[in-house]
């Protein structure tokens, strides 16, 4: 189970930034968070809106925090 921590997993992780991803079709957490390089504990800290890590709807905005390259 994942938990909000309310701060970034590393230093390079900035929550002020970041990219709004639209959910697809069968995309979970895990996978988002895989493709633009953040961890699932990030994605929650800043999209207060999830209560259920297991429920995403295709169509739903997510805000991605940047990650520092």
């Amino acid at each position: 189970a994942y938990k909000r921590t309310g701060t970034p997993s590393s230093p390079e992780i900035d929550y002020n930034q970041g990219y709004e991803h639209t959910v697809e079709v069968g995309e979970t957490l895990w996978k988002i968070a895989r493709d633009y390089e953040v961890s699932v504990t990030d994605l929650l800290n800043t999209n207060p809106n999830i209560s259920d890590t297991t429920a995403l709807r295709p169509g739903q905005k997510l805000f991605v925090p940047y990650r520092k390259k």
